[in-house]
């Protein structure tokens, strides 16, 4: 098992009654006024926010326990009921997924492992997923060359993958290539394939002697608008990263121009964009918190404007945080704690983009070591890492809080959750 599966967070909790409400919301808060920008939060997933039909999501899982590899949920918009539709594809460790508009009904996983085809490091599989028998076969495969990858993104146009791997230190980059089949020349589609992959190997250690001892890739992001640049978070090292993407003949490369450095023993885990093109979030597990930053400009230069605690001043506990997401709307962030347990809501000033605390909604949740804003904006799913289960909660579409939850699913260790088309 890597290191990296191995440090993930079992905290002992109270038990709790997911009818008993523990919202916990400042008497008096500012909701910012809507910053009126297209809401396209998720990538791989074209919706119409006026459209009520079921969409799915699949569901990555770690597969030491109970898990076969990737499941199939179900999401009616109109009600929010959740329903689980089975297993999707049998693989192992397929604990982060992603698409994109430019590879309809295919979907990336990366395999969580330390070593992937009896070859050192971990794996990189693109599917195609069948929405008539709710199956994805796996198209073609790659080493990321480097251990524990936890994170992987696909460009808009489908063409290009990224990935970083935690214990590996590493950011691998890939082209998916588009061939006609020789021995099928009149084939309506063209075949796939994962190139060999390029990897740019990071260096460096912060404080926390535990856990920074070395570089610890932990989130790759394509900048919207400007996609020969990745954006990636190092948990190692306390530094987001930036990369100009470019080609050879025969693959993807990395180039390292830019490196912002945040505080000392933060630990950046993920990144994401504010739809206004102006400011991205990123949450840091170790200090738990999340620093807003501007965009790259156009020599690659970010700026940090601010962190905010995802946490009440009160809790004494153990925590690390996991995800974070701009709501489609630009107008909330929400964050997730394990060992709080709890999504923490945040409102977002429309001139600034600053964040005002909102409170945290905590019923229900174990271990939320992924969450999702589904398209639509109308519902956040949490993922329950050590609860077996997919939660879903309305979201407030006046100020950005999570009403209580009435629908879950069971999943066995989810980790990631994707709509797809």
């Amino acid at each position: 098992m890597s290191h990296h599966l191995s440090r993930h967070y079992s905290f002992a909790t109270t038990t709790r009654g997911i009818l008993k409400t523990l919202v916990r919301i400042p008497l008096m808060f500012v909701v910012s006024m809507a910053c009126g920008f297209n809401p396209s939060a998720a990538p791989g997933f074209q919706a119409s926010l006026t459209n009520d039909a079921p969409i799915t999501i699949l569901v990555g899982t770690y597969t030491n326990k109970d898990s076969q590899g990737v499941y199939r949920l179900e999401l009616n918009l109109a009600t929010g009921q959740l329903t689980q539709r089975g297993l999707v594809a049998k693989l192992d460790q397929p604990s982060f997924l992603a698409g994109s508009p430019g590879l309809p009904g295919l979907f990336a996983a990366v395999h969580e492992t330390s070593d992937f085809s009896g070859k050192p490091g971990g794996g990189l599989s693109l599917l195609k997923f069948d929405s008539t028998t709710g199956a994805a076969q796996v198209v073609s495969q790659s080493l990321t060359q480097g251990g524990a990858p936890c994170h992987v993104a696909i460009d808009s146009g489908g063409g290009r993958i990224a990935v970083a791997n935690y214990s590996g230190g590493s950011y691998s980059g890939f082209r998916v290539d588009r061939a006609k089949d020789a021995r099928s020349p009149a084939a309506a589609e063209p075949a796939l394939r994962l190139t060999a992959g390029y990897c740019f190997q990071n260096s460096g250690s912060s404080i926390n002697r535990q856990r920074q001892e070395s570089s610890h890739g932990h989130c790759v992001r394509f900048v919207p608008g400007h996609e020969d640049w990745i954006v990636a978070a190092d948990l190692g090292t306390d530094e987001v990263l930036l990369f100009k993407v470019s080609e050879t003949k025969a693959d993807v490369v990395l180039e390292k121009v830019r490196t912002i450095q945040l505080k000392p023993g933060s630990g950046p885990r993920q990144i994401d964009f504010h739809p206004n093109g102006k400011w991205m979030y990123v949450i840091n597990e170790l200090d738990n918190t999340i620093t807003q930053l501007t965009f790259p400009d156009a020599q690659g230069n970010m700026q940090i404007l601010g962190s905010v605690p995802t946490l009440p001043a009160d809790f004494q506990g153990s925590n690390g945080t996991a995800q974070v997401q701009v709501h489609p709307n630009g107008r909330f962030v929400y964050g997730s704690n394990r060992g709080h347990n709890s999504i923490a809501m945040f409102s977002v000033a429309s001139d600034t983009g600053a964040l005002t605390p909102l409170g945290h909604q905590a019923a229900g949740i174990k271990t939320p070591r992924h969450f999702l804003v589904e398209p639509s904006g109308k519902y956040l799913l949490v993922a329950n890492q050590d609860a077996d289960s997919v939660v879903v909660f309305p979201i407030d579409a006046e100020t950005g809080i999570l009403g209580p939850s009435q629908f879950q699913a069971y999943v066995p260790t989810p980790v990631c959750l994707l709509p797809i088309q």
